[in-house]
């Protein structure tokens, strides 16, 4: 049985040998070799010697070799049925001795590491309790009744403890010990996460120990790599974070984090065969290598790994926003410094930027906090800059508006002009998508005037590009036109063809709206090719969209549909959730424009789940009016023939 200390290794080995022990009426044996507790384990032959005193032999007769001890005990065993149970081991080189040779005997080993290959053991990992278990193992130790009368306080607790039963142990024990406390009052004693493992110690019970004897066991690389990635807080890491924390090359990363894993004081949560593994750390663990950070590393250093690694989450991020945009358009410019990954590293972000984001989505968060904390701000508010197409194409808007505040203060509390101006822009798009118009206006004058002072005229025009949208979204299409027309020639300037794209598509949907369908159809035409010379992918399909609704308006619901089919593909390959739900809406009133009412509303209904928010957006404004519509066009009936004529379709944003 291998698993993590504190995992309840021993206590199962002792509990099955007691439950064993009328199979082996010839007696049962234990000894702890010590593998995980010193530097040097217990020698087996000295375990050897004891066990052949306990068979019966004089001490005088005891061999002196290993090799003679061995053969006599299991000349000794070779015809009793006997059980050992071999504690706490280092290696099988240690255990090999020690393993009776006959078929009659049976042998329980545990240890940290990974043991057993070498002669065909069959092998148990232990892993930490599933809450229900960790609940059962709490209620056993304080009193099940004291935790039926606090459920919420009860499963609190567990999960601070990581549902590790040495911890769940240590807590059902001072409750024990306390009868007077709430299970309530001691989860508040461990909230706060930097005294959090002074509490997990009672007796000769002690999770901090535990953890420093398999911290003892590493390489002094290894304990380094340990401490560095407890520093930066992060639960899960991989070759790219690890070679960015070390400053070495991902491959030395990679086998520094296996060293870990024997240790059992990472787990893999995810093996990729092109960019390799993913390791978790148990927030315990976590902790205890923040305390050895603290403990062993200066200041300087600290702040060097922090640097190099902030500097790879922006490498990797970088990949994926030129994956969905085709280069560094949309976008403010800046040049905080990128720390090199390996080439193998950056495929997963380049080709598949969503599944990347979703994997990482917790950790880029963590990152950005702990950037704002240690007070490197630029690397805060970028990371947050860059990933927010992300957070908003998967619709994570709660998560993605408390990081733009948090990168805006940061931003603000250092200084940084440029990073304020950014944020501003950053949360009058999210205040759009919310339809709080009137907030997203107060953000865009904010953030002008901040950008005045910072000389980015590529950061201005970016936002007057933005009012422009806004305005056309308010209805106010001739104060729109002209910022279009105003803001273009500088984002060709600046040779943003992304954004110019986008000018061109708003132009040409106010024309649209305004009937002028040669007009609307010539600046679609524009903003397809700025698309195709960006390489956005995503922008090309929000442009085939609109040349969809085009066609709608003209009731060229053939010519359309395959435009919607198009975007739909395209944005079910992106993991574009707004992209998705848009194309869907487009089929609805291709299939409204050709009667086929019922096949509308179904697909407006999947369109609904797909961008449904906890507050109205504007994508989920959009289908609610399209599918009110539809009712009414169709009063309320299920009607499969209705044709629906241009007339009556809905106005878009």
């Amino acid at each position: 049985m291998t698993g993590p200390g504190g995992v309840g290794k021993t206590a199962l080995s002792v509990h099955v040998a007691h439950t064993l022990q009328e199979d082996f009426p010839d007696g049962q044996m234990y000894a702890n070799l010590r593998g995980p507790d010193h530097r040097t384990p217990i020698d087996p032959s000295e375990v050897l010697g004891r066990f052949l005193r306990a068979l019966g032999v004089d001490g005088a007769a005891v061999p002196e070799t290993i090799e003679e001890r061995a053969d006599l005990y299991r000349d000794l065993l070779a015809e009793r049925r006997v059980l050992v149970v071999l504690d706490n081991a280092a290696s099988d080189d240690q255990i090999a001795p020690l393993v009776p040779a006959g078929r009659r005997c049976a042998v329980i080993i545990n240890g940290r590491t990974h043991l057993g290959s070498t002669f065909g053991a069959p092998a148990l990992r232990l892993e930490i309790f599933e809450p229900g278990q960790a609940v059962e193992l709490l209620g056993h130790v304080a009193g099940t009744a004291r935790l039926r009368a606090e459920p919420d306080a009860a499963a609190e607790l567990c999960r601070q403890c990581g549902f590790l039963p040495l911890a769940l142990r240590v807590l059902g024990a001072r409750l024990a010990a306390k009868p007077h406390w709430s299970v309530a009052k001691l989860s508040g004693m461990l909230r706060d996460e930097s005294g959090r493992l002074d509490q997990f110690s009672y007796h000769e019970l002690d999770v901090r120990a535990s953890l420093a004897i398999s911290y003892a066991g590493l390489s002094p690389a290894a304990q380094r790599l340990l401490r560095l990635t407890g520093h930066v807080d992060l639960a899960y890491t991989d070759s790219w974070i690890a070679a960015a924390l070390l400053d070495v090359s991902a491959a030395q990363g990679e086998s520094l984090l296996e060293e870990l894993f024997d240790g059992q004081l990472v787990d893999v949560a995810e093996a990729d065969p092109v960019s390799g593994s993913r390791f978790r750390l148990h927030h315990l663990v976590r902790l205890f290598a923040r305390e050895r950070a603290d403990a062993e590393d200066d200041s300087d250093e600290l702040t060097a790994a922090r640097i190099r690694v902030f500097g790879a989450w922006l490498s990797m991020a970088d990949g994926a926003y030129r994956a969905m945009h085709g280069g560094p358009y949309q976008t403010v410019r800046v040049s905080v410094e990128r720390y090199a990954v390996d080439d193998a590293q950056r495929v997963r972000p380049a080709e598949e930027p969503v599944t990347w984001f979703e994997s990482e989505r917790a950790a880029l968060a963590v990152v950005a906090r702990r950037a704002a904390q240690e007070g490197h701000a630029a690397a805060c508010w970028e990371l947050v800059n860059i990933t927010s197409p992300l957070f908003q194409m998967r619709r994570y808007f709660t998560e993605w508006h408390e990081l733009l505040v948090l990168a805006l203060d940061a931003a603000q509390a250092a200084g940084d002009r440029l990073g304020e101006a950014t944020m501003l822009y950053r949360l009058a798009m999210h205040s759009t998508d919310r339809r709080e118009f009137g907030r997203a206006e107060e953000y865009i004058a904010q953030s002008l005037e901040v950008f005045a002072t910072t000389g980015s005229l590529h950061g201005r025009a970016l936002v007057n590009a933005f009012a422009a949208s806004l305005s056309r979204i308010k209805g106010h299409e001739r104060e729109a036109l002209v910022r279009y027309k105003e803001v273009l020639p500088e984002l060709v300037d600046a040779r943003d063809w992304s954004s110019a794209a986008l000018a061109l598509r708003g132009i040409g949907q106010i024309h649209l709206n305004q009937q002028d369908h040669s007009t609307a159809d010539h600046y679609f035409g524009q903003a397809l090719d700025m698309c195709r010379l960006g390489g956005s992918t995503r922008l090309e399909a929000q442009v085939l969209f609109w040349q969809g609704m085009l066609r709608v308006r003209q009731e060229r619901f053939t010519e359309a549909e395959p435009l919607f089919s198009r975007v739909l593909s395209a944005s079910r390959q992106l993991g574009d959730l707004t992209g998705e739900g848009q194309a869907l809406h487009g089929l609805s009133l291709c299939y409204q424009g050709r009667g086929q009412v019922e096949r509308a509303r179904t697909t407006l209904h999947t369109a609904l789940v797909l961008c449904r928010q906890p507050r109205p957006t504007l994508l989920e404004g959009t289908i609610r009016r399209a599918l009110a519509d539809l009712e009414s066009a169709t009063g309320g009936r299920n009607r499969s023939t209705v044709p629906i004529g241009a007339d009556t379709l809905p106005r878009v944003d």
